[in-house]
């Protein structure tokens, strides 16, 4: 297994994309401290560090730009392995299919941890002068981290499962990018769905004069829905990163264990059909 990681991750820093993915998340770096020092100097709004740590997982609680690049790099690097014939002649060497699978998974593991540390770090030593330190505490900020590196795992689970499963890299490349997209305005959705007030104020004329009374938003959600439409959110790592943006703390100790759950259910039932798939 270490064996088939190292050769990996030697083929992977040759690689083109990976340095692609590496420059877009410098930029957006330095894109994301420009942009918020601009409207800290011109708008005169305050803006903690906090929220820019957090927007290395996804830009102003809409865009998972994290999941956009890494769907890009890891789509792209495992597609390769079919159209090089890489996967026959790792099995004809005698390495099985859960070795190939867990060490391609690796891999792209090590490349979403890369993207991010190199993001973070960018913020924090440039950022920090700019903007102060810290606003929350050291515990939630590790929680938060822990969770968005949790959402990374779950995005590299499911490229990896996507990229090993068809053997076109065209199709898991646009499968995975379009999966993340639809996720994204999905989470938003939902989210607004659940910001909607439970009583809406109405005016109504009456007799010349206007009036105005209160009623029941028929938007509202009742607490099953609000509950299933929770569930979703936090079920996927588009809705995670969103609740990381927002600095949604009272609800971040339940997402671990459902990101947990999720990556192992995703990997089982990714090896158990990579296990059956035909390669040529």
């Amino acid at each position: 297994m270490r064996r088939m990681i190292a050769a990996q991750s030697y083929r992977l820093i040759h690689e083109k994309g990976f340095w692609g993915g590496l420059a877009v998340t410098i930029l957006y770096a330095l894109a994301v401290l420009a942009f918020s020092a601009y409207a800290m100097i011109n708008n005169g709004r305050s803006i903690a560090l906090d929220q820019l740590y957090f927007y290395g997982y996804g830009l102003d609680s809409f865009i998972p730009v994290a999941g956009l690049v890494l769907a890009a790099v890891i789509s792209f690097f495992v597609g390769t392995e079919y159209s090089s014939q890489t996967l026959r002649n790792a099995l004809i060497i005698g390495r099985t299919r859960t070795e190939i699978y867990l060490s391609h998974y690796a891999v792209s593991l090590i490349v979403a941890l890369i993207y991010q540390g190199v993001y973070a770090l960018i913020v924090v030593l440039v950022g920090w002068p700019v903007f102060g330190g810290f606003h929350l505490s050291g515990a939630l900020i590790g929680l938060g981290t822990l969770i968005g590196v949790l959402a990374l795992a779950a995005y590299c689970a499911l490229f990896n499962a996507v990229g090993l499963l068809s053997s076109s890299r065209t199709v898991s490349s646009i499968g995975c990018l379009c999966g993340v997209m639809l996720t994204m305005f999905l989470c938003f959705f939902l989210n607004t769905k659940l910001q909607e007030p439970e009583w809406i104020e109405a005016l109504e004329m009456r007799d010349g004069s206007s009036q105005v009374y209160t009623l029941a938003n028929p938007s509202y959600l009742n607490p099953s829905q609000r509950r299933f439409v929770q569930g979703v959110i936090d079920s996927l790592p588009s809705g995670q990163s969103l609740q990381l943006n927002g600095l949604n703390c009272g609800h971040w100790a339940v997402l671990p264990p459902i990101s947990l759950i999720g990556i192992v259910l995703v990997q089982g039932i990714g090896l158990l059909l990579f296990q059956r798939k035909e390669i040529r």
